[in-house]
């Protein structure tokens, strides 16, 4: 084989090589970059009331937070109807959002390290998975064991009306992102095995986070179904960096 001919069936392969890759490229799915709706930098005090559908309201508090060179790691209350819980999440600025360990009553769910729930960077329509392990502690002796496994999908971006403060005014239209998410959390003690199966939605907007949740719970002991509750929590109010709104 002559070099000339042996330099042109090596161009050739290149430059089907690149077709193909440039086939497998446009074969992949676009990735929605949602950091803007997911990443905050919310003050200690800060807080988020919604109103749930049966009259009860829901009440978040960052009542610690420490920043670090590349995340911050909060301390969040949830006070839902009167029950407290604190949780320890950890947002990675620019990726991710992580759970970490939970505190509800004299019942802690510990974990290692703070496991990823919610990835920055998703695809419309793919569900994204999620898994995280805990250990079991009530009033300070281990217990047993828990797993909080599901997926979150991003259903696609949805507009989303603002009521006006003053009938004067025009109501506003908010663009939102609407995920939706389906999870198990199972808790072993003993012989028993405690379940609840969540299927839930948000439509997080940029300008005012979160505005509207629902929520479908079913609890399971020993996989016999105990009670089946369901619930609407649409923002009312609340402080941003120490900023009231809306």
């Amino acid at each position: 084989m002559s070099a000339r001919r042996g330099l042109c069936l090596a161009a050739a392969f290149a430059l089907a090589c690149v077709g193909l890759a440039g086939e497998s490229a446009a074969a992949q799915p676009a990735k929605i970059d949602l950091t803007d709706n997911f990443d905050g930098f919310p003050h200690i005090g800060d807080f988020r009331v919604y109103n749930r559908s049966d009259g009860q309201t829901l009440r978040t508090e960052i009542l610690d937070l420490r920043e670090h060179k590349k995340s911050t790691e909060y301390e969040t209350e949830y006070d839902e109807a009167g029950d407290l819980e604190q949780d320890f999440s950890e947002t990675v600025h620019g990726k991710e959002n992580r759970v970490a360990s939970v505190i509800s009553g004299d019942v802690v769910f510990a974990t290692a390290r703070p496991k990823r729930v919610q990835s920055f960077l998703v695809v419309l329509g793919k569900p994204q998975k999620f898994k995280v392990g805990f250990a079991v502690f009530y009033q300070g002796r281990r217990a047993g064991k828990a797993t909080l496994a599901g997926t979150s999908t991003f259903v696609g971006f949805e507009p989303w009306m603002i009521p006006p403060l003053d009938p004067y005014t025009p109501p506003a239209t908010l663009q939102s992102a609407h995920m939706h998410r389906e999870q198990t959390f199972t808790i072993k003690v003993g012989h028993s095995v405690f379940k609840s199966v969540s299927t839930s939605n948000a439509w997080i907007t940029l300008e005012r986070g979160t505005v509207l949740i629902d929520r479908v719970t079913q609890s399971y002991q020993d996989g016999v179904l105990q009670e089946t509750i369901g619930f609407v929590y649409a923002f009312d109010h609340g402080l941003y960096q120490g900023v009231p709104y809306p």
